[in-house]
């Protein structure tokens, strides 16, 4: 096969290169050889002949994401034990600040703190809120294998890898087609995924001296909806104590001197999304109109290619491209004074054609759910595209890397359907021709849909170009082995840009989001760095890394790491390390638009509604039980993060098929870039009056009342320390080969023995383990619920053709968010552990085919109840349960080359 023109240019660079140094670059056939048998595992830039090295790693493997029916990055990444708190989809359901995102949380430290790598290189973060990596981008169909370091990785990879790295390879040096079908149903409605992908590879880079690889990937998962799920389908939950419905309902609430009144209450208002309340008022059961999982559709493509130049320098490239939708549909708007941008009443004219009192009650000041526009709908869509060109081979016995890599990101939130301008509806409202109180008019339906907001109401890009490079050596050849080093340099440049749009822009979304400015920021960053692999002595070995890092915003930081591995036999080894970690604000905690937006739960105002008792009945609908505004947004004067943390470990193979590996780790984060929650503020308003902001009092006012709240305070602060520690433990096996086949066994597990975060500096320290809390965590989501114990395990029987799979995933039980309340004392009102056992066979008798059919949550466990009130989900804690149910999935694989 002819290249010839690649050929001559890469020979020249080759001769240029070579002629620089004065030196010949092929390699003898002893050092290619030797070479081919080490491998780069993540968490080191020096090649190993071992898979265990100082830090832990755990690897999924292609084999092992294939049978177990997984189709996208976030749903792998949420059975890793130690992934804790992560962000996805089903949590993002109503976020304007992030709509579509799936992020991980290794450690519990959340998105910003782990890093995210394609092939050993990094990846564009979100480009809504530059907050992490969006698993979204990563072309699960092209992946080999997966490399999860549980260690701080500053000293080697920079910043974002305080609770590790995951690090996703894909397939190289395929050779062959194939064809890929998959589905999956579960018994309930709502909530089937389908996949289809075709991949392809030729050349053999050894025998032909290339290789290229290629993949295309269709994904569609659809909506699960909360109406469809008996333990989610209600937001009235009085034998809990829980009651987040709402006063903005159908038929409209009135507003009068005395208190609230509803005209529609003696007809049983309008079951069974409007609730009658014991005080003669309807209450609007919002959670029966929302998706409590989205639709999404995703499409990926991914090609690579290798070119070997000579037996020393190869050439190299990627490219990815990912488009993925993400539909969000919630409750009606809310139209009333409680949501207008500045506190303007929805009034209905006295004497309209629907007025119930006939203009006894003057205009009236109504609060009035806008079912007839709706349910709100958002269609987010994220575009990454990823290029990556480069060569590697060997100089003067360096192995050498150098890459050039370019990663663009853009995210766009677009109103499909049910969101309203207010300075349409305000005015529309007083014509008399919309009815609040009953079914509408041809005419009145008209004019409201003419004040629905449809199209771009948002979009963001990142882009972050990078050029990086390193070399690799052995330079001496000690008593007890090989001296390695790596030495490294790094350039890359951050921009982002966020440009929200004229509507969010002036405030005009009702019951949503506004006042958002256009927001842009970039940062040059510069590192070195060196790594030693030293070989004490024959069962002793050191690495000693070190990382300089310059941000054009914030200044140089250097991180070190040092670890041994210490091997006294070849059954049983011990390792530990040390290291410090450094996280800069991002372009988005730093710039990000400043937001209006509603605290997630409800709340009684502290001052004008002590007990749920309003001092003044006028404005009751907006003091109490109600969704206040929020303030959210970047902060310019923020620091860094930093941290320090160890690791201590076993690893023990009392046989050649069986290992087991524990792993101690404990870290310390300061200076945690995070905010406060609402329901946080709310708990102690005395101590956070500061962040409740007021505006003028209303007519009725006891003397010395506070005005009505405008907004609550929530924009990103730098806060307290996180101190956690615990254990990770793996565990594989298995048997010889008998007559009635091999036995497979393994285990990944995380015990978590502290967890505990001070919400201020120098605050006293709360504890986070097994319970609901609110933590400055770094992920823009400030709860956090840590487990004790998580893992993921499974025993697989092989036998010629068939294999068969029983995997069960666990998360502890841990304490409820509101602990207080019915039916148990806090003592005893827990979240239940959640257990899933899933079942999956393989099949491959039949020459190019491969059959994987299986059940998912065999035995149909519904996600266990919780009472917290973070998220739009009600009844169930979206963070680790998932509430599709039993599932049957099938997979087939065509290799047809």
């Amino acid at each position: 096969m002819k290249n010839t023109g690649i050929r001559r240019i890469a020979s020249a660079l080759s001769i240029a290169l070579g002629a620089g140094l004065g030196i010949a670059l092929a390699p003898h056939a002893s050092a290619q050889q030797e070479q081919a048998a080490r491998v780069i595992i993540t968490g080191s830039n020096i090649p190993r002949t071992e898979a265990e090295g100082v830090s832990p790693v755990q690897t999924i493997t292609r084999d092992e994401i294939e049978r177990s029916g997984v189709i996208t990055a976030t749903d792998l990444v949420n059975r890793i034990s130690s992934n804790m708190s992560g962000y996805s989809p089903t949590q993002a359901l109503g976020d304007s600040g992030k709509p579509g995102f799936s992020g991980a949380s290794l450690r519990g430290l959340g998105g910003s703190n782990t890093l995210v790598l394609l092939n050993g290189r990094r990846i564009a973060n979100y480009a809504f809120d530059s907050g992490g990596v969006d698993l979204n981008t990563i072309p699960l169909s092209a992946i080999e294998r997966v490399e999860v370091l549980l260690d701080g990785a500053s000293a080697i990879y920079g910043t974002d890898a305080i609770g590790g790295v995951i690090n996703f390879i894909t397939r190289t040096d395929y050779s062959g087609g194939e064809a890929m079908a998959f589905n999956d149903s579960p018994r309930q409605l709502g909530g089937s995924k389908q996949q289809q992908a075709l991949a392809g590879g030729t050349g053999n880079l050894r025998s032909d001296g290339f290789n290229l690889f290629g993949s295309i990937d269709f994904q569609k998962m659809q909506a699960i909806r909360a109406i469809d799920r008996e333990f989610a389908k209600t937001s009235f939950l009085p034998q809990y104590g829980i009651n987040k419905t709402s006063g903005n309902v159908f038929p409209a609430n009135v507003q009068t001197a005395t208190g609230v009144i509803n005209p529609g209450f003696a007809t049983g208002c309008f079951p069974p999304v409007s609730i009658p309340q014991p005080n003669g008022t309807c209450r609007y059961d919002y959670a029966s109109r929302i998706d409590i999982v989205p639709p999404q559709e995703k499409t990926s493509a991914f090609l690579s290619g290798a070119f070997r130049v000579s037996q020393a320098m190869q050439l190299f490239g990627e490219l990815n491209y990912v488009h993925n939708v993400t539909t969000f549909a919630v409750s009606e708007v809310p139209a009333s004074a409680a949501t207008t941008f500045n506190g303007d009443p929805l009034l209905y004219p006295a004497n309209g054609p629907f007025d119930p009192y006939a203009g006894a009650r003057g205009n009236l000041n109504i609060f009035w759910r806008a079912i007839p526009a709706g349910r709100r709908t958002d269609e987010a869509t994220s575009d990454a595209a990823r290029a990556v060109v480069g060569m590697k081979g060997l100089v003067l016995d360096w192995d050498y890397n150098v890459g050039l890599s370019y990663n663009w990101n853009k995210a766009v939130d677009r109103y499909t359907d049910g969101w309203v301008y207010e300075s349409k509806l305000l005015p529309a409202m007083f014509t008399g021709l919309i009815n609040p109180f009953g079914p509408q008019t041809a005419a009145g339906q008209a004019l409201l849909d003419s004040t629905k907001i449809t199209g771009v109401v948002r979009d963001a890009t990142g882009r972050v170009p990078t050029l990086d490079a390193r070399v690799t050596k052995e330079l001496t050849r000690m008593p007890a082995g090989p001296l390695g080093i790596a030495l490294g340099v790094e350039v890359r440049q951050e921009k982002f840009v966020d440009d929200p749009k004229s509507v969010l822009a002036s405030g005009d979304v009702l019951g949503g989001g506004g006042n958002q400015s256009h927001e842009e920021g970039s940062r040059n960053v510069k590192a070195l760095y060196a790594e030693l692999s030293v070989p004490i002595v024959r069962t002793l070995e050191g690495q000693m890394a070190v990382r300089m890092d310059r941000y054009s915003d914030f200044g140089s930081t250097t991180n070190p790491k040092v670890g041994l591995k210490w091997t006294p036999i070849r059954e049983l080894g011990f390792r530990g390390a040390y290291n410090k970690g450094f996280h800069a604000p991002s372009l988005f905690d730093l710039h990000g638009p400043q937001i209006r937006s509603n605290t997630a739960n409800t709340h009684n105002d502290p001052a004008r509604c002590p007990g749920g008792v309003p001092v003044n009945p006028a404005t009751q609908a907006l003091d109490c039980n109600v969704q206040q505004d929020s303030r959210i947004g970047g902060n310019t004067d923020l620091q860094p993060e930093k941290s320090k943390q160890f690791s201590l470990g076993m690893i023990a193979e009392p046989w050649r098929a069986a290992s087991v590996t524990v792993d101690y780790y404990n870290i310390e984060r300061s200076n945690t870039i995070s905010t406060l929650s609402d329901d946080l503020v709310f708990s102690d308003p005395a101590k956070y009056s500061a962040l409740i902001v007021r505006g003028p009092g209303a007519p009725g006012d006891p003397a010395g009342t506070p005005g009505v709240i405008d907004y609550i305070d929530l924009r990103t602060l730098n806060l307290g320390k996180i101190k956690t520690n615990g254990l990770d433990v793996s565990f594989r096996a298995q048997t010889p080969r008998f007559a009635f086949g091999t036995l497979k066994f393994g285990l990944q597990g995380n015990r978590v023995l502290k967890y505990q975060y001070q919400v201020e500096k120098d605050g006293p320290y709360s504890n986070n383990l097994g319970l609901f809390a609110f933590v400055n965590d770094g992920n823009g989501s400030t709860y956090r619920i840590i487990p004790t114990w998580r893992h993921y395990a499974t025993a697989t029987w092989e036998l010629q053709d068939w294999a068969l799979t029983l995997a069960n995933s666990y998360t502890s039980s841990y304490r409820d968010a509101n602990a207080n309340q019915p039916p148990s004392p806090p003592q005893d009102n827990k979240v239940s552990a959640y257990r899933l056992w899933d079942l999956f066979a393989t099949f491959t008798g039949e020459k190019n085919l491969t059959l994987i059919v299986g059940v998912r949550n065999l035995f149909d466990r519904d996600p266990p109840f919780s009472n917290q009130g973070q998220t739009f989900q009600v009844g169930f804690e979206p963070k680790f349960a998932d509430p599709a149910g039993r599932s049957i999935f099938g997979k087939l694989i065509w290799k047809f080359l």
